[in-house]
């Protein structure tokens, strides 16, 4: 149980130009990193975000346009509310597709894990407001 201060998140969603455009299980990576070497040298944030897979093609469009946009990431809390959220500005979908990784096998009942989706997002700067 989460004590005062710390959440769980319970799911994850992504809008694009003021759109909610998916919701996700998991995120990667949403850290922010400045090199040493000078005051405007910031390396970008790369987020990764996984899925059930849906008919839902507004990721791959996105992807495949090549294009950058700015767009939000909220973190929702097990009771369904925001927690916190992040302005996302110039991301670029620059992975996406299945997630096709079993972790292990095992000869008693086999257990297929149901098919996700993974994208990788590229921010050139990220706020937390």
């Amino acid at each position: 149980m989460p004590t005062a201060g710390q959440f769980t998140a319970g799911r994850f969603e992504l809008a694009i130009d003021g759109h909610s455009i998916a919701h996700f299980s998991e995120l990667q990576g949403i850290t922010t990193e400045v090199r040493p070497v000078s005051y405007r040298n910031v390396a970008p944030v790369t987020l990764t975000l996984r899925r059930g897979k849906t008919g839902d093609m507004q990721l791959l469009a996105w992807h495949r346009s090549g294009v950058r946009k700015n767009g939000t990431l909220a973190i929702y809390g097990a009771a369904g509310a925001p927690v916190t959220r992040y302005r996302l500005t110039n991301a670029a979908a620059t992975k996406y597709g299945p997630v096709t990784k079993i972790d292990s096998f095992t000869w008693k009942q086999a257990v297929i894990p149901a098919p996700t989706e993974a994208i990788t997002i590229v921010v050139e700067r990220l706020d937390r407001y």
